[in-house]
């Protein structure tokens, strides 16, 4: 099988040249040709409507525009709260839309008009004329004013600043200054005033609450003190004497439970101590005993008296007997001096346990009165916080007056809106402006002039050429077979894939180079239907088949970019893949499908509408809708090749609605290869054609047959076998 492409091309799928049997096209420099053969009329026309123009605006009344540009004042944003500066911008906007319908007032406009007391003034008295123009009288009344005043007067704001723009225009250029100056002044001048009317009405306010607050405040002081003296609730470092007395008595009962804890332990240590027969000599208390210890000397040099004693003389020598009845006496009185110790700890426990129990009654009793007190201290702070109330709101009225009053000069008074650039009296007018009307009319009367033209050339009568039939005496063919010219560049395989000169004789003689001889008509042989173009070249003839050698492979590859380059030559009507139309012929589905898995070779993704008519659903069940795009396409597992049938449900011609199905299909790949209508959409093949950005037509190398175009803006023949 061998592949060979040769390109049409037509400007669309009407006309075509008259070699191909199309209406004559045309010739855009034969068109400039005869609009500069007119060109005396082209200048005519211009200068009579330039002429037409100046005297038109000679007779419009000039109008001079004052303009002046007001800043209101907005609340500065806070870069910490981009939250609240979302409201900050949407107050601002508010505040500038309700000041811009402030300058468009009527009470505005009236203090302007009395200010300058225009309706003395000639340009605003409208003269009015009696029947059939014989009685005549100047009316300048307010309502003939006001509307001039407002029909002139034009405020704006300028982009999304707070700047707002004042226009009026007048017939004078002082005029026109005066007032855009004046409407300025008096919009501050109103500021200012109603500023200064707020204050004063607000400080006469407040000195009114400030004397009801200040008979209020002393009323409830004196609430206070005749409620303390009722019930004797005297402070002291902020407490009543109660509490401070409950305190120092709880602090003493803590006291007197250390003093019995302690001297409760003294005792009880010192009873354990006598039980041991020499523990009550290591107390404490009776070590601390000056007496004691003066006792235990005594007794240490008796004995050792004794002791010396007892070396010389016997146990029985009155001496001995002597000296050990005084250690007796003195260990009699060490012992009265130890009961003596420990009976005073005991009258120490007894009194602090009677300290404590004092105490705690003394406590209790205090308890209760504090109780007491309590309730009457919280109604007294009730009446204390009644009179810190007021006394705290006199005071903020105080210093509101005080700021009130400070403002009430109209001299330190700030307006919202300040004039940032004053009306000058304009040089030039603002209406007409004859330099960019003129220029418009000579545009204008030059595109007239120049559509009139092409409308004649359009319409004029053209010869038709001989060699086109008559429309309706059979096919339109050319007298002569198409001349088919040889490739002017024909890429050579690489070097590894050389072929010896045999091989490539033979390959000559199997598959020349050269087109294929077309019989003349009548000969058994056929003239190609041209679709709206001659062809211009042979682009390639590739050899394939079940065995193919490296450079039949290459040859191949090198034709698929040759069909993807044709293809590509104009670009994709719906911005995404090209949508080809495919003329099959007798090739049928095999040759589509070889087709599509050739171009898929090369890198781009192709998908088939159309291809086998297997009843499945498709295209038509796409645009009813009774199946999405992933329910309808079909992928081939060995190539990037996906396939759409034309579906099961014939419908309607319908344009537009084919066009768009198409141009979403156009963006799931590269290539759309759109096949032959079948039985199911065989009325629809006419705006499927005209959907398409170009067409390919496959022909047998062997068929004679005229092959059918499709009605593309282009379209190329491929040569299969």
């Amino acid at each position: 099988m061998t592949y060979a492409v040769s390109s049409t091309y037509a400007p669309d799928g009407r006309a075509g040249s008259p070699e191909n049997g199309g209406e004559p096209s045309l010739d855009i420099w034969s068109l400039a040709g005869r609009v500069w053969a007119r060109k005396g009329f082209l200048f005519l026309f211009v200068c009579a409507a330039m002429a037409l123009a100046y005297v038109a605006l000679s007779t419009v009344s000039p109008r001079y525009t004052g303009e002046v540009r007001v800043l209101i004042e907005g609340i500065a944003p806070d870069p910490t709260n981009p939250l609240g500066n979302q409201t900050v911008r949407e107050a601002d906007q508010q505040k500038i839309e309700s000041e811009i319908q402030v300058l468009l007032s009527r009470s505005l406009a009236d203090d302007v008009v009395s200010t300058l007391k225009l309706e003395e003034w000639d340009e605003f008295a409208s003269s009015s004329t009696g029947f059939f123009g014989l009685g005549g009288s100047r009316s300048n009344s307010k309502s003939d004013v006001m509307d001039a005043y407002f029909s002139r007067l034009n405020v704006y704001q300028i982009g999304t600043s707070r700047v707002i723009a004042i226009d009026f225009w007048a017939e004078h250029p002082r005029s026109a200054t005066i007032i855009a100056n004046a409407i300025a002044d008096i919009y501050i001048a109103d500021q200012l005033n109603q500023q200064v009317t707020v204050t004063r009405r607000a400080s006469s306010w407040l000195d009114q609450q400030v004397e009801k607050l200040r008979a209020q405040v002393k009323a409830s002081e004196d609430a206070v003190s005749e409620y303390r003296r009722k019930t004797g609730l005297i402070e002291s470092n902020g407490n009543t004497l109660k509490s401070a007395e409950l305190s120092e008595l709880n602090t003493q009962l803590i006291l007197a439970r250390a003093a019995k804890s302690e001297a409760q332990a003294r005792l009880d240590s010192a009873r354990m101590l006598m039980e041991s027969p020499s523990g009550i000599e290591t107390s404490s208390e009776v070590l601390d005993s000056s007496l004691i210890q003066q006792l235990r000397e005594q007794e240490v040099a008796l004995q050792r008296q004794i002791t010396e004693l007892s070396a010389d003389l016997l146990p029985q020598h009155p001496d001995m007997i002597a000296r050990q009845a005084e250690l007796d006496d003195l260990r009699r009185a060490i012992g009265d001096e130890v009961g003596k110790i420990v009976r005073r700890l005991e009258n120490e426990v007894r009194v602090a346990a009677a300290r404590e129990s004092s105490l705690r009654q003394s406590i209790a009793r205090l308890k209760s009165e504090v109780t007491r007190e309590k309730q009457r201290e919280g109604e007294l702070r009730a009446l204390e916080r009644e009179a810190a109330a007021n006394r705290g709101l006199l005071e903020s009225f105080l210093l509101r007056a005080s700021e009130t009053g400070a403002r009430d000069d109209r001299l330190i008074q700030r307006p919202e809106a300040r004039i940032i650039s004053r009306a000058e009296t304009p040089q030039s007018p603002s209406f007409p402006q004859k330099g960019p009307v003129l220029m418009l009319a000579f545009m204008a009367s030059l595109t007239i002039g120049l559509l009139l033209i092409l409308a004649f050339e359009m319409f004029a009568p053209v010869p038709r050429p001989v060699a086109v039939r008559e429309a309706g005496r059979g096919p339109r063919v050319t007298t002569a077979p198409p001349v088919m010219a040889q490739p002017a560049y024909q890429p050579a395989p690489p070097a590894s894939y050389a072929m010896p000169a045999s091989q490539q004789a033979q390959m000559a003689s199997v598959h020349p180079m050269a087109p294929p001889p077309m019989a003349p008509p009548g000969q058994g042989g056929f003239a190609p239907a041209q679709p709206s173009a001659p062809v211009t070249q042979m682009i390639a003839r590739l050899p394939a088949g079940a065995y193919l050698t490296p450079h039949d492979q290459w040859l191949l590859g090198e034709g698929a970019k040759t069909i993807l380059q044709f293809v590509r030559q104009r670009p994709a009507i719906n911005r995404g893949g090209h949508l080809v139309r495919v003329s099959a012929g007798r090739t049928g589905a095999r040759g589509l499908a070889g087709l599509a898995r050739l171009l898929s070779q090369t890198g781009a993704s192709v998908l088939v509408v159309g291809c086998a008519p297997s009843r499945a659903p498709g295209f038509t069940d796409l645009i009813c809708g009774r199946s999405s795009l992933g329910q309808v396409m079909q992928a081939e597992s060995q190539s990037r090749v996906c396939y759409v049938d034309w579906g099961t449900i014939p419908i309607h011609d319908d344009p537009a609605l084919i066009r768009s199905t198409l141009a979403g299909l156009s963006n799931q790949a590269s290539i759309i290869l759109v096949a032959d209508a079948d039985s199911v959409v065989a009325g629809l093949s006419m705006s499927i054609d005209r959907a398409c950005d170009t067409g390919l037509v496959l022909v047998s190398a062997g068929d004679r047959t005229a092959p059918s175009l499709p009605m593309t803006p282009s379209a190329g023949l491929v040569q299969v076998g």
